[in-house]
């Protein structure tokens, strides 16, 4: 079995770029394993962009695979949109994920690439030259009042920070069942038996997904944080969307999703071996055969939108 990792200090503003570099720096696991965001999330987009005539700057910080600065790029360039032009800034910290941002958009004019993390704003971006932050999956890794207020330095008045979360599931609350009724009651246990069996059973508990860092546990704090924070007005919005998207597929696209979780990412070729093995063993107990190509994985996204304060 797989043995966790040895107890290192909880990630937090001093030392989540370790983690990261640790457990994100083999970008091809995250690029499989992780989804792309729903539209019924993006529709939120138009609160931010809709009254924008002119030239929209964002800045898509944690930018990671760029995932969701494709999706920034999607938004601007579809027929809805009424930005006359854009630019966005991903900035990202794992040297390995900005060669492949680099490379994913070197045909994109319009997005440039930044090294640097949530600290690092007020020393790339002038004082009230953005028009709106966001953060895709990544805000709970540096959820602190010095990184608001760097928000709040280069947002410019009524500027807006757009926080967005797919959240996997794994426990169908009976409350919640109705909203996924693609899942069946056998994929229905195959996720919670992959949840205490591999997720659960394997974390390292003081890793980002799992300990401090882990936005199902920090979410309280996090609505807590932004509210107290005194710089943003009274019209934020946080939404849930249920069954936002689902992932479907064999072994291969469960096991690339949980490769991608930062504490697998950090362990070794053999413990990820075992890792599979686990997973191929859940999958025939469930399916009964690696063939199976109907596996559900079904996800929520939660999105926090925060307007600055100003004239």
């Amino acid at each position: 079995s797989i043995r966790p990792l040895q107890r290192r200090a909880a990630a937090g503003p001093s030392n989540v770029h370790q983690f990261a570099q640790e457990g994100f720096s083999r970008m091809s696991e995250y690029e499989k394993g992780r989804p792309t965001y729903p539209s019924s999330a993006t529709k939120l987009l138009d609160r931010i962009f809709t009254k924008n005539l002119g030239a929209s700057t964002v800045v898509d910080l944690g930018a990671g695979t760029g995932k969701w600065t494709s999706t920034l790029v999607n938004y601007f360039q579809g027929p809805n949109t009424t930005a006359a032009k854009f630019q966005v800034h991903a900035v990202e910290p794992v040297v390995n994920f900005r060669e492949v941002l680099r490379s994913k958009f070197s045909s994109c004019n319009e997005v440039v690439v930044h090294d640097g993390s949530a600290k690092d704003l007020t020393r790339l971006f002038r004082p009230g030259s953005i028009d709106a932050i966001s953060v895709a999956t990544a805000f709970h890794w540096f959820a602190t009042e010095e990184v608001l207020q760097q928000f709040c330095d280069v947002l410019k008045p009524q500027g807006w920070v757009y926080l967005i979360w797919n959240v996997q599931v794994y426990d169908l609350e009976p409350e919640l069942r109705h909203h996924y009724p693609e899942i069946d009651e056998r994929n229905e246990q195959f996720l919670r038996a992959l949840k205490r069996k591999v997720v659960n059973t394997y974390h390292d508990e003081t890793s980002p997904e799992m300990g401090k860092n882990n936005y199902r546990a920090m979410k309280g704090d996090i609505l807590k944080l932004v509210n107290d924070f005194g710089l943003f007005g009274s019209g934020n919005e946080y939404q849930c969307f249920h069954n936002s998207m689902q992932q479907l597929g064999d072994v291969d696209v469960v096991i690339n999703r949980v490769l991608s979780i930062s504490s697998f990412g950090r362990r070794s070729e053999e413990e990820k071996e075992l890792v599979r093995q686990e997973i191929r063993d859940l999958v025939l107990e469930w399916f009964e055969s690696l063939d199976y190509d109907r596996i559900f994985l079904p996800y929520r996204t939660d999105v926090l939108l925060l307007q600055k304060l100003g004239e």
